[in-house]
């Protein structure tokens, strides 16, 4: 059987059975398929957290694809590229402190870069505008102006242009600064009368990359100054590429001229990375430090920490770090430790309301769910309430175990069996969406 043409056409399958080309891409492509026969097929994955995470989420996929192409039920083993091999006993793990440098001449950072940019659904579009722009500056999207909330990967991707940009040309000039800087530098050029040094230093440059632009909010003086060199810069073919953590129509203070100058570009919003693109980026950034990061315990802090990147590569760091010095096993108690205070709670909603809502949509009281009872609808109602708890609000088991007065193993056996059920059955499928809609205000 030749195994490349098979492992095309299971792709195709899988393709098909997932309908999601975001957890294809990043789930089955990077895999390939080793060898097929005498009751087993073996696919080789890039390390142990893709093996763990394919054993526990995507095992049947493939072994549905390969059946219906074959006709017959192999036993799927999934094996880690021994080149991305655990840690050998006693050695040590790799800390991810950031010791990149920043080049005094361009301001940039060697460690952000296209190929460490994480791409998800919600920077595709985004993604592709930048990486266009630093093989070909000043000829389009010229200025570019990339909004959206902190830590979505906006100073990575200045910082990625102009590391791609100098080697694709090492003669091109680049330069990047923060616009608190700018406006130092700025302050300091009138104050030592070096408005003219000032001036060219920036628009000599072939490549501007200028990160929160909304800082030059209401500094009149400096938005002048910039606005001229932005269209010097512009009509002489050179780029330019601004951040912000809003549109420019959003920025109070901003002149009007200014904004007008942006929209003659290309202004484009970074929106908030969904589930997927989280789990993602950390396994990413886990692997980039040689660190073997459980599958469970990378969906439990992308689901509890969602619209900050940066926030959530911190919590990685910090994890890490704290199981390599302390010695402790990475589980959900450890995680919940080191995320506690970066959880985004919902507002003005607790434990007790989402009991009562489920208890109002399953016809029962809310002291029955915590109770001993094991009535259908009320496992049903408890069970739910187990997978809104976990699912919505991505509480951790134990938390969700004393929440009802539950053991740790029991919470998991009934999650598990309503997030089947959750699947299969549309009356508690509806009701359980009806709660979460109650949560979210709808």
């Amino acid at each position: 059987m030749d195994t490349k043409k098979l492992w095309i056409e299971i792709k195709k399958k899988i393709r098909e059975l997932i309908n999601n080309d975001e957890r294809f891409e990043t789930w089955i492509v990077p895999n390939r398929l080793v060898s097929i026969g005498e009751g087993k097929v073996v696919i080789k994955a890039p390390d142990y957290f893709y093996v763990d995470w394919l054993n526990t989420y995507y095992k049947k996929f493939f072994e549905e694809a390969i059946f219906d192409l074959t006709g017959e039920n192999f036993v799927i083993e999934f094996v880690a590229d021994i080149k991305r091999r655990k840690l050998r006993e006693g050695e040590p793990k790799r800390l991810p402190f950031m010791n990149s440098t920043r080049s005094k001449a361009t301001g940039l950072r060697s460690i952000y870069s296209f190929d460490n940019f994480v791409v998800g659904e919600n920077t595709k579009f985004v993604y592709t505008v930048c990486k266009t722009v630093s093989e070909k500056p000043g000829s389009t999207y010229n200025p570019l102006y990339i909004y959206g909330g902190t830590g979505l990967g906006k100073t990575h991707l200045l910082h990625a242009i102009g590391n791609h940009a100098m080697e694709k040309n090492s003669g091109i000039k680049v330069r990047y600064i923060e616009a608190e800087k700018l406006f130092l530098e700025f302050i300091e050029s009138i104050s030592k009368h070096k408005q003219l040094e000032f001036k060219n230093k920036y628009r000599t440059t072939h490549i501007l990359l200028v990160d929160d632009i909304q800082f030059l909010s209401g500094k009149d003086v400096l938005q002048e100054e910039f606005f001229h060199t932005l269209n010097s810069l512009c009509e002489n073919g050179k780029q330019v590429v601004v951040t912000s953590d809003r549109s420019p129509n959003e920025i109070k203070g901003l002149k009007k001229r200014l904004k007008s100058r942006f929209y003659k570009g290309l202004v484009v919003e970074i929106p908030e990375p969904d589930l997927e693109t989280r789990i993602a980026i950390l396994i990413r950034k886990a692997e980039e430090q040689n660190f073997e990061l459980p599958p469970d315990i990378a969906y439990y802090m992308a689901s509890r920490i969602k619209s900050n990147i940066g926030k959530l590569e911190g919590a990685l760091i910090k994890l890490i770090a704290l199981s390599s010095i302390t010695g402790r096993e990475i589980d959900e108690d450890l995680a919940s430790e080191v995320i506690k205070d970066m959880v985004e709670h919902k507002e003005n909603i607790s434990n007790e309301d989402i009991i009562n809502l489920v208890a109002m949509e399953f016809n029962c009281k809310p002291g029955d769910i915590k109770s001993r009872d094991r009535t259908k609808n009320i496992v049903r109602a408890r069970q739910s309430l187990i997978y809104i708890l976990r699912e919505k609000l991505g509480l951790s088991y134990n938390e969700i175990g004393k929440i009802i007065k539950r053991d740790h193993s029991t919470i998991i056996s009934a999650y598990k069996k309503i997030k089947k059920i959750y699947k299969n059955n549309l009356e508690i499928k509806l009701k359980i969406d009806r709660i979460s809609r109650s949560i979210d205000g709808e």
